[in-house]
């Protein structure tokens, strides 16, 4: 078994030890540095430098709709999708938006993938001319061959809370959802809305899509959307 060292080499080996530069916070007091600010004299050519972060990315859009739309003529038993929102950019770096379409500008790792949080929102009403009809959003993207539904993203508001009036079916509709997507060079993403009734066949009709709220003039809540990285290395 080893020796263990004597007490006058534990004081030679101490005495060796350069003790950690500190930044006085008052007389005769010092703090540690966690807060990773690069300059403060502990963390002077110390801290590594950090020179493979992606680029950062975000985007947020919004769309209000305060004149309703119709929508005539579909069919039951089956989702009648509509065409994918056109927004209003609010905050963007490295997304751009043509006609409803986002496409990444940024860079990309090795794999040539990165990963992005979506999450979108809506509030508003309509009616509808049968009961049991809902409201749908869904996140789609194309890869080069046409958008096509993210699993996970499709989300549909409540259509048991109604209120008939006028012979037709008045529903507030509450909507949001979230996934993570992966995205390469070329993709597209989009946010599309679409209605859906229960009944085994027939057609319906819905009236007055919006986001302005009955009896509350002054809300307009729109559709929001937001895109931020899910993934900050390679």
């Amino acid at each position: 078994m080893a020796r263990p060292p004597s007490a006058n080499s534990v004081l030679r080996n101490m005495k060796k030890q350069t003790p950690e530069p500190k930044t006085p916070i008052a007389s005769e007091m010092f703090i540690p540095n966690h807060s990773g600010i690069a300059v403060h004299p502990e963390a002077v050519n110390t801290f590594v430098k950090k020179t493979d972060l992606l680029n950062n990315a975000y985007w947020q859009g919004h769309q209000d709709i305060s004149s309703g739309i119709t929508y005539s003529n579909m069919n039951a038993s089956t989702t009648t999708w509509q065409t994918r929102i056109s927004f209003d950019e609010t905050e963007a770096e490295n997304w751009t938006e043509t006609s409803g379409e986002l496409e990444y500008t940024g860079n990309f790792p090795a794999s040539g993938v990165r990963k992005f949080l979506v999450t979108y929102s809506f509030l508003g009403e309509f009616y509808a001319s049968q009961t049991w009809t809902t409201c749908f959003f869904r996140v789609t993207k194309d890869t080069g061959g046409g958008h096509a539904e993210v699993l996970g993203s499709l989300n549909g508001h409540n259509p048991i809370a109604y209120v008939y009036v006028f012979g037709v079916y008045v529903m507030r509709a509450i909507v949001s959802g979230a996934v993570i997507v992966s995205i390469e060079s070329g993709d597209k993403l989009a946010l599309q809305y679409g209605f859906y009734n229960s009944a085994d066949s027939g057609t319906y009709n819905v009236g007055n899509f919006a986001t302005t709220l009955i009896g509350s003039p002054s809300v307009d809540t729109g559709i929001n959307m937001n895109i931020t990285p899910a993934d900050t290395t390679p």
